[in-house]
């Protein structure tokens, strides 16, 4: 018993010393914790860089599976924070091992050496066409494929050219390459495909011709019709209203819409129409002769109808009263595809926006709050739809990137604080936040004589 407690108290004697060194290390100066945090933190930053080295060498293996993980952590470098000396010293190594890993990887590998570079473009410290015009034809290439590949292609070519393209002639090209893509494949690439040719839209310098918006039209309304895929849908919807409030189209539109009446009054004078068209034994009495044959001119009336209902399905109007049933679709029997609530809740949202922007020119703004208080508002269809991309493509990382990154400064013309304001002591509150300050008490005395003036005034 007598050597356990002297073991005991050899223990305690020991930590005690323990801490009376490190108070003694804390102690030697004011600002030792705060060259100890420094330090920390500079460690952890070495350590990033070692490991991103690290993973950039693995990209080199020959399993593909030590290729794959080695890409998700590049890809969470990338992403939880703004690395621009390190993809700009290791640029050609990230670029030719990435196009690789695209042209002869796996569908795993080559979506992620896809999203690599999608980051890679935005990491840069400056826009480097010659980066895009090196991948450019790898990912057109891979635009064409299909699953998870394609998506994230597609998502890299367009960030590559909305951040690195200088030359409208080049995001024309890419523009009429993704337009190939809006009627192919599954429904999430055709999407993408969709949102990425909006994207590119809100970069050109230049509006397009007339003849090219009536076709950009014409294509968009024939799939408001014929797509069944919801997400499909609200893509299509976005890039009608981005393209209708852009080119000004927004009176002529309201005004073909209102031309046509309503859906419903449509709808019923349609029905009566029918009805007056058709006999006691549900047959067309219009176009029937006496002796009760039919006559050979009603397949003409019926392809004639057929093409006025094409042409008014191309038309301003009729793509906004096909957003207008979208808009209310479940409530009303205006959709024959069946979809679930959700799906329909999402619809007729997304199409509601759509409308709001077509007919009045009202955008929702969307407000972000960042680290140190700052508040970034986007209040223009062009910001949503950038601001739309890049959330996407950063993910989780997308405040931090708002935080630091420069290009993202750029293309929201915001640069927020970079580092807390200073908090008010307890003092400082009182003498200026209390209602017993003296800006309070000014305040309350304009206030009073304000409203002595106003009844004075009243009772003369």
């Amino acid at each position: 018993m007598g050597r356990k407690k002297a073991i005991v108290a050899m223990r305690k004697e020991k930590s005690a010393l323990d801490l009376d060194k490190d108070w003694d290390c804390i102690s030697t100066t004011s600002s030792g914790t705060t060259w100890t945090t420094c330090a920390e933190e500079f460690d952890r930053k070495d350590d990033a860089s070692d490991n991103f080295q690290n993973n950039l060498d693995q990209l080199f293996e020959q399993r593909y599976s030590t290729r794959e993980k080695a890409l998700s952590k590049i890809l969470q470098f990338l992403r939880t924070d703004v690395h621009t000396d390190e993809c700009a010293e290791n640029s050609s190594t990230i670029v030719s091992r990435c196009l690789n890993g695209l042209k002869r990887g796996g569908a795993a590998e080559a979506s992620l050496c896809a999203q690599v570079l999608g980051l890679h473009f935005i990491s840069m410290p400056q826009p480097d066409e010659e980066l895009l015009q090196e991948v450019q034809p790898d990912l057109q290439r891979a635009v064409t494929g299909t699953g998870e590949v394609r998506v994230a292609a597609i998502e890299t070519l367009a960030m590559g050219c909305f951040v690195a393209g200088g030359d409208d002639d080049v995001t024309i090209e890419i523009m009429q390459r993704l337009r190939s893509q809006w009627e192919r494949g599954d429904a999430k690439g055709r999407a993408t495909a969709l949102r990425s040719w909006s994207l590119l839209f809100t970069s050109l310098s230049a509006l397009p011709e007339g003849s090219v918006v009536e076709d950009l039209l014409a294509q968009l309304a024939r799939l408001l019709h014929d797509v069944r895929e919801v997400e499909v849908r609200g893509a299509v919807g976005e890039a009608v209203g981005l393209l209708v409030h852009c080119c000004g189209l927004g009176e002529l539109c309201t005004r073909e819409a209102n031309g046509q009446g309503s859906i419903g009054e449509s709808d019923q004078e349609a029905d009566v129409e029918e009805d007056e068209g058709l006999d006691d034994n549900g047959a067309g009495t219009e176009g029937v002769q006496g002796d009760g044959h039919v006559c050979g001119g009603d397949k003409k009336i019926a392809s004639s109808e057929e093409e006025e209902r094409e042409e008014d399905m191309q038309g301003l109007g009729g793509v906004v009263g096909r957003m207008r049933e979208l808009a209310v679709v479940g409530k009303k029997r205006t959709d024959t595809l069946r979809h679930g609530r959700r799906a329909k809740a999402e619809m007729r949202s997304a199409f509601r926006s759509v409308l709001a922007v077509v007919e009045h020119s009202q955008v929702t703004p969307t407000k972000i709050k960042l680290q140190h208080g700052d508040t970034l508002v986007v209040d223009t269809l062009r910001g949503n739809v950038s601001l739309s991309a890049f959330r996407k493509m950063l993910a989780g990382g997308f405040q931090v990137h708002l935080q630091h990154n420069p290009l993202l400064h750029e293309v929201f013309d915001f640069k927020p604080s970079q580092s807390r304001p200073e908090r008010m002591s307890a003092q400082e509150k009182r003498y200026y936040r209390s209602p017993n300050s003296a800006a309070a008490k000014s305040r309350t005395a304009d206030r009073k004589g304000g409203r002595q003036a106003k009844a004075s005034s009243v009772m003369l």
